[in-house]
């Protein structure tokens, strides 16, 4: 996902916000509200199933303080960066639910990819050249760059439990707490990687394209997300309901570990920050028992961590054992269109 579409996702999803906080406040009071209770007052079991997309990206950049057995120095940031992207990935769901709109509503939820492809790895590097000592090279530049095709495997499961604060008419305000689990899987092959400054060296004789059409790299990293949550619901008569719902996460855990399996190195990386998610979502009623949901979810998170490196054979680069520390920094955009059924038990 490039950066202007997310800016563009950021910008269009707090205007939704503001103008549906905005829509409570001023929403003018009709009789018909004070007289109709309609079946989403009433407390219910459901099961909701349907399937998804999966869009964005998770980003990892190393850099900054480099600590090894022997020494420690700072260098520049990013030094390498590696982006997998998700083009559309596929996904089925499951969640179970109970909800008493006057009491509390609590949830859980599963999601796993039906598809293995996810999209591409693209993998930068600056300021190699520089480091090798090139005359007139500089640290800022892109000197290798790879791109990868990538396959994934992920789950998804979030449990949250809400309760209500607030009611005016058909609108009902809710807050609640809940924590988010995900975990993907990657593996990365058919690399092609070029070294776009060699050019400007005359050294591109010494660096020729390089491909290779077998497993190069993978990818495992997973989220931990304890979260607050707000939902904003509007229920339309009896026939259509509508929900902003937005959760903050104040401290969230990453731990992520990537083999480049070429260099024969493990690169193992915990991290701390912040994330939030804003879900829209809309439901249409059959019938008081089936529901017809259509949902857009955006999610964010940012950390910063340490990275440990382990050689775990000796290579032309190191022996086997060698490590050392770099700072790291994971951030993820990822956007969830999502369609599904839910069945309602009075």
């Amino acid at each position: 996902m490039k950066m202007g579409f997310e800016k563009f996702i950021h910008a269009f999803i707090w205007f939704a916000t503001i103008c549906t906080v905005l829509i409570f406040f001023f929403h003018p009071v009709q009789a018909e509200d004070a007289k109709t209770t309609s079946d989403t007052e009433k407390s219910a079991w459901s099961v909701k199933a349907g399937v998804g997309v999966l869009s964005g990206h998770t980003t990892y950049q190393i850099g900054g303080q480099v600590n090894t057995s022997s020494s420690s120095w700072v260098t520049r940031f990013p030094l390498s960066e590696l982006r997998f992207t998700f083009d559309e990935v596929p996904y089925g769901f499951i969640q179970g639910k109970y909800e008493n709109p006057r009491k509390f509503s609590i949830e859980s939820t599963l999601k796993i990819n039906t598809k293995r492809g996810s999209g591409k790895l693209f993998d930068s590097d600056w300021g190699i050249f520089y480091d090798k000592g090139i005359p007139g090279a500089w640290e800022s530049s892109l000197d290798v760059y790879s791109t990868s095709d990538t396959e994934v495997d992920f789950i998804f499961s979030e449990s949250e439990i809400s309760f209500p604060v607030h009611r005016r008419q058909r609108f009902l305000i809710m807050l609640g707490f809940g924590f988010t689990y995900k975990s993907f899987s990657f593996s990365a092959f058919n690399l092609h990687q070029t070294y776009p400054s060699c050019s400007n060296y005359g050294i591109c004789a010494l660096y020729p394209d390089i491909r290779i059409t077998e497993k190069v790299l993978t990818y495992d990293i997973q989220y931990y997300i304890p979260k607050i949550t707000a939902t904003l619901q509007h229920d339309h008569f009896a026939i259509w309901k509508s929900k902003l719902h937005l959760g903050v996460a104040p401290i969230i855990f990453i731990h992520d570990v990537d083999d480049h399996i070429l260099r024969s190195k493990r690169n193992t990386g915990n991290s701390q920050g912040q994330a939030y998610n804003v879900d829209l979502e809309t439901s249409l009623f059959f019938s008081r028992n089936v529901i017809l949901n259509l949902q857009l979810q955006y999610s964010y998170y940012n950390t910063r961590g340490v990275q440990r490196q382990v050689y775990y054979k000796t290579t032309a680069e190191a022996s086997k054992g060698t490590w050392a520390e770099i700072e790291n920094k994971i951030f993820s955009s990822q956007l969830e269109f999502i369609l599904a059924m839910q069945f309602l038990f009075h």
